[in-house]
């Protein structure tokens, strides 16, 4: 413990006076509070996204929406299926979503509303109770007429030739809170997935620079020296888990301060990152500066920052699902978890390989 604690501290005191390394960890921070600042409050709050699943040919399915898009103030509605509805929900790009039965035009015609929807929402959702609000409320609105015109025919009232209709004074109308319509500024907002996503790309550069720099640091005498006494993992440990630490208060503090607070989520892919850089530096070094600049405009094409190329290209889906920052901005943390099991494993088990080639 003594032996791991003083070479934390060496490790620590290296990243401090090494300049490549605290350019990484403080870019972090700077670049997310920079688009947080920079960019304007109407852009980086835009209308809150909410997910609406439902059967082909449901009328009153369809009713609903069209009514909740024209009336449901500073809510987006996106008509999408059940399962691409929940990833987007556990992923954080969307608020909540409403998956509608599939009997659900036969069952209000029948006049049972109870268990209509499924509302789906992640750990991180906060509006889900006042969208659930606007959804009953326009439900409402929605089967009035219907209620209105059954109360009238189990009394004994007669319908006139043309049917029952209220007139305009009395109809129930739900005005939206925000005075604007709902989507007229979603469109060019930037969600809080550009922030995650801006944090998954620094992390994954950071973990990839820090490879590179393990790699070259254990060909080096005093590494060789203290792994011949301790033993190369023992040598290692001590930096990967301060790298660990610091790659996680910088992301999780940036974050916290652009008002996304997930600290499991992220330690979970600094993990992932840990034990990447861990299998990185088996190979040889050197080669960072060739990729390094082409990585950002990679992630920003394989990860779902900016859109999800799985839904267009499912070949190059399947590559992105092998970068950890895919999975963490889809708000999967057990992926995480294995991926870095899996890479720890692999780094022991080619560094075994080397040596005996």
């Amino acid at each position: 413990m003594r032996f791991f604690l003083r070479a934390a501290m060496a490790e620590l005191s290296a990243v401090w006076r090494g300049k490549r390394a605290l350019a990484m960890l403080i870019a972090l921070p700077v670049c997310v509070c920079l688009v947080s600042v920079i960019v304007p409050d109407d852009v980086m709050e835009p209308a809150v996204p909410v997910g609406w699943a439902m059967s082909d040919g449901c009328e009153t399915g369809r009713e609903l929406l069209e009514h909740l898009r024209e009336t449901a103030g500073g809510v987006e509605f996106f008509e999408t299926d059940e399962a691409t509805l929940r990833r987007k929900v556990a992923s954080g790009e969307w608020e909540c979503g409403f998956v509608l039965r599939e009997d659900f035009d036969e069952r209000v015609a029948a006049g049972r509303y109870g268990r209509l929807f499924t509302l789906v929402f992640g750990e991180g959702s906060t509006m889900q109770g006042l969208v659930s609000e606007a959804v009953s409320a326009a439900m409402l609105a929605v089967v009035a007429p219907q209620i209105g015109s059954d109360y009238l025919e189990s009394v004994g009232a007669v319908p006139p030739e043309g049917g029952w209709e209220l007139e305009p004074g009395s109809r129930l109308e739900i005005e939206p809170a925000s005075g604007e319509p709902a989507g007229s500024y979603v469109s060019s907002g930037i969600s809080r997935s550009l922030l995650r996503g801006c944090a998954a790309v620094l992390l994954t550069v950071s973990a990839v620079s820090f490879g590179d720099e393990l790699a070259r640091r254990r060909r080096e005498g005093y590494f060789r020296r203290i792994a011949a006494v301790r033993g190369e993992a023992s040598a290692l440990l001590p930096a990967l888990a301060v790298r660990f630490a610091l790659s996680f208060a910088a992301a999780a503090a940036a974050l916290a301060a652009a008002g996304i607070w997930e600290p499991g989520l992220v330690a979970a892919l600094c993990f992932a990152l840990t034990a990447f850089a861990a299998v990185l530096s088996v190979f040889p070094d050197g080669w960072s500066a060739a990729v390094l600049p082409f990585l950002p405009a990679a992630m920003l094409v394989l990860c779902p920052v900016l859109f999800d190329v799985s839904e267009f290209m499912p070949a190059l889906g399947r590559a992105g699902s092998l970068l950890a920052a895919t999975h963490y901005l889809r708000g999967d943390v057990l992926p995480l978890v294995m991926q870095g099991c899996v890479f720890l494993a692999a780094a022991w088990l080619l560094d075994r390989c080397f040596k005996k080639i």
